[in-house]
């Protein structure tokens, strides 16, 4: 199906983005 696979690029994509915003966030709070 197909609108399960936009679902699921979706899902992946803000997993994605919310891993960088934090992985950024923990570079600001060390360095």
């Amino acid at each position: 199906m197909v609108l399960n696979q936009i679902v699921l690029g979706l899902a992946t994509g803000s997993f994605y983005s919310l891993i960088a915003l934090g992985i950024v966030m923990i570079y600001k709070t060390t360095g």
